[in-house]
């Protein structure tokens, strides 16, 4: 099949998956699907067979009118153009803008994160370890040492954060298990 852009400019048209550009007058032969051939009829640039390559490859008319018509679509064709250049360097910069601001975006993450971590692990205060020694059980011997003292491990679970003996005996000195 050929087809024949008899459009005043450049213009395409699918084959599959590819766009087949083609300049005002130009002709291109292969088999189009049916879809493909339906869409690139639809648009009205294209003229289908022989005749129309033959028609394209006919001298331009000298009618004044169809001269004018000529100019004034390849002047639209060039504006168009010229406003896909103008629109790729806008959306470059866009794009490069969006870039730093995920990168900046990631960043300010990574620091909150970073605080976060930090904030959390922030000892708890004296009143924070003697109030979870005091709900620790009596009766439950994984919340007490041999020498009746408070488990670490039992303080640090009420917690949720790290400690030392000497964490506990400073907020707690008289902590010991309770006897009945």
């Amino acid at each position: 099949m050929k087809i024949t852009n008899t459009s005043a400019g450049p213009r395409g048209f699918y084959h599959g998956d590819d766009l087949v550009m083609l300049e005002r007058g130009e002709t291109w032969e292969g088999d189009l699907n049916e879809a493909d051939e339906k869409a690139a009829d639809a648009t009205g640039y294209f003229g289908f067979g022989n005749a129309a390559a033959k028609k394209a490859a006919q001298p331009e008319s000298d009618d004044p009118i169809e001269a004018a018509r000529r100019e004034v679509g390849e002047k639209a064709q060039a504006y168009i153009d010229e406003l896909k250049v103008q629109h790729a360097d806008e959306m470059a910069i866009a794009n490069e803008r969006a870039d730093a601001a995920e990168t900046a975006l990631a960043q300010a993450q990574e620091e909150i994160a970073t605080l976060k971590a930090a904030a959390d692990k922030t000892p708890p205060s004296a009143d924070d370890i003697r109030n979870a020694v005091g709900l620790l059980d009596a009766k439950n011997d994984d919340h007490w040492t041999a020498a009746g003292l408070p488990k670490v491990e039992a303080v640090e679970a009420i917690l949720g954060s790290d400690l030392k003996r000497a964490d506990i005996e400073a907020a707690a000195p008289d902590a010991k298990r309770p006897t009945e």
